[in-house]
């Protein structure tokens, strides 16, 4: 399962424009050398569960839920960002530290750069952090302690014009009601290797590659 699970990094064939988010706004945080300085690689674009004492202070970038109520408007949905420091913390850092991080990313979400920078990699973006909320009342239990790890947790509202999104589909060789051909022929290859590994790891095919035609309804 764990080879199934790691041909699954980096594919194209699910990335819908909300699925991109996590992953640009984590890389761009990556890049900013105070968040760099502050949790080293310990900022990731999942919701990771099993950060160790060591690694933190760190942060997590995930959306676990999103809406659409029509075929050609917005995509509407919220980016969670939840900062994770040690329970070793000063009485006085364990609420100035929440502060600091919590405005200066509602700082960063506030500039027109940052939003400009993320839709280059999330076309059809139109709203990212104009709502924008925080609740620091959380915990986390790292994997190899017992004592509850302050939490910060912070929503920030996207929104995502699909006729937009489409567009761009299009310049990439897919559309809307086309269907996606590259979709589909990862689907098939993805549903071939599946097949190709059993239970019990090993591989019972040496190879699937395959090429997908895809036929049409007149």
């Amino acid at each position: 399962m764990g080879e199934r699970i790691e041909w699954l990094d980096n594919p194209d064939w699910f990335l819908q424009p909300a699925d991109r988010l996590p992953a640009t706004v984590a890389a761009m945080l990556q890049q900013e050398p105070v968040f760099k300085r502050i949790f080293g690689d310990s900022i990731v674009d999942y919701k990771r569960m099993d950060f160790s004492m060591r690694e933190l202070p760190a942060l997590r970038v995930y959306n676990d839920q999103g809406r659409t109520d029509s075929d050609t408007w917005y995509l509407t949905g919220d980016l969670k960002l939840d900062i994770i420091f040690p329970a070793s913390l000063r009485r006085r850092e364990t609420q100035k530290f929440p502060d600091l991080v919590t405005s200066a990313l509602l700082a960063m979400f506030r500039s027109d750069a940052f939003l400009r920078n993320v839709k280059a990699s999330v076309p059809g973006l139109n709203e990212l952090g104009k709502a924008y909320s925080w609740d620091k009342s959380l915990g986390f239990i790292a994997a190899d302690a017992a004592e509850l790890q302050p939490l910060t947790q912070i929503t920030a509202n996207f929104r995502i014009l699909l006729e937009e999104w489409d567009r761009y589909l299009t310049s990439d060789d897919r559309t809307r009601d086309d269907p996606f051909r590259k979709t589909l022929g990862d689907l098939e290859t993805l549903y071939l290797h599946f097949r190709a590994v059993n239970d019990a790891g090993e591989t019972v095919l040496e190879t699937v590659n395959t090429t997908i035609k895809v036929k049409q309804e007149e």
